[in-house]
């Protein structure tokens, strides 16, 4: 029958509809996770992956405390008021040397200087003592029967540094430094501290043993504050005759 036909030949719409439902769940399924990345124009992931701590661009943690532009970028500069050492010098600082132009008032020992030059002479009398040189003080001696010796001493050392000498005067010098060697009561020594403490702050320079008229004296350059000043001090009393 034509009716009979129609109904076993053609699926009836419930099936269709069931079949449909079932197909767009199971492509539903299979299409399941994460959604496909879409690509950047250079094809790297527009999705970010992390890989651990973010990182400064010197790749340095970020998370690093910042080096401070205020920070010196060397050791400190020494103070410019401290002192070098030892020995550098600063100025106004006092000086330990007695050599001239320090402005020192340090004292000569001129005993001690003076006994060296009669040792070197082998004995006698000093008529004379003199500055030579920054460190040398000449020493002339009278010996026995006349003769002059002279010898340079240090003053630092108070050895021979050069000498001794014989030292060639005419006959006329030579019978009046023998004559006034052998009348002096006050000698080298005593004549340079009674001279020096004539004159504030002195510092003696040379001392020379002579006759004045029928006595003897000792004339002594004294220095002191940049003048330099004569003392003549009597051979025999050993006091002040005058000062220049």
């Amino acid at each position: 029958m034509p009716g009979s036909r129609r109904r076993g030949g053609l699926v009836p719409l419930p099936v269709v509809v069931s079949l449909g439902v079932g197909v767009a769940l199971a492509l539903t399924g299979c299409g399941g996770g994460d959604p496909t990345p879409t690509r950047t124009a250079h094809g790297a992931s527009a999705t970010p992956h992390p890989t651990g701590d973010a990182t400064t661009a010197t790749g340095a943690t970020a998370g690093a405390a910042p080096i401070s532009s205020g920070a010196p970028s060397g050791p400190a500069s020494a103070d410019p008021g401290a002192t070098a050492g030892a020995g550098g010098s600063g100025s106004g600082g006092s000086s330990s040397s007695g050599g001239a132009g320090t402005g020192t008032t340090a004292p000569v020992d001129v005993a001690g200087i003076a006994a060296q030059g009669v040792t070197a002479a082998g004995g006698g009398t000093v008529i004379a003592f003199s500055k030579s040189g920054a460190d040398g003080w000449t020493v002339l001696v009278v010996g026995t029967g006349g003769a002059e010796t002279q010898s340079v001493v240090s003053g630092t050392t108070e050895r021979v540094i050069s000498g001794p000498f014989p030292k060639q005067v005419d006959a006329a010098t030579q019978a009046a430094d023998a004559a006034a060697a052998t009348a002096a009561r006050v000698d080298v020594a005593h004549a340079a501290t009674t001279a020096t403490a004539a004159v504030d702050g002195g510092r003696v320079m040379s001392l020379r043993l002579g006759a004045a008229g029928s006595s003897h004296r000792w004339t002594v350059l004294v220095s002191a504050g940049g003048t330099t000043h004569t003392v003549v001090v009597d051979a025999t009393t050993g006091s002040v005759v005058s000062t220049a």
